[in-house]
């Protein structure tokens, strides 16, 4: 869905609770050392108590968590817990396994398993097979 579709159906469904949980976890997920509630609530162009209750939710929901002395809200693992419990995933990493392992027996070196979306790349399950097996269980891996 392209920018002026979502502006468009955003505009015929508003949910503004919903936007302003989300627009917190984007600006969140841009800041390597995280954010005072102040700091949210200028980013986003919202008051501190809007941006309070947003963060208590978010926080007791465990995808954010705030650390340090002065406060500051950053992402936790939360998010990508989730990504990992997304069936498309595990379909697709069930699929590439025969094939990394494969590929690690053959070249002798680790192969990764990942996908690139904008500027980045996500790496979804590390195939290292050689020397030792690694197993994945619900997205984390355990050796």
């Amino acid at each position: 869905m392209d920018v002026v579709t979502r502006t468009e159906v955003a505009r015929r469904y508003p949910t503004p609770a919903l936007e302003k949980g989300l627009d917190a976890l984007e600006l969140l997920a841009s800041e390597s050392e995280g954010l005072t509630k102040t700091e949210v609530a200028r980013r986003l162009g919202r008051t501190v108590s809007e941006v309070f209750r947003m963060l208590v939710c978010l926080e007791t929901r465990g995808y954010i968590a705030r650390s340090g002395s002065d406060d500051r809200y950053s992402l936790t693992l939360h998010l990508f817990r989730l990504a990992y419990e997304h069936p498309p995933i595990e379909r697709l990493t069930t699929e590439a396994l025969p094939i990394m392992r494969q590929i690690t027996r053959q070249i002798k070196q680790s192969c990764h398993f990942g996908s690139a979306r904008r500027r980045s790349c996500c790496n979804h399950r590390p195939g290292q097979f050689y020397p030792q097996q690694r197993l994945l269980r619900k997205g984390w891996w355990h050796w």
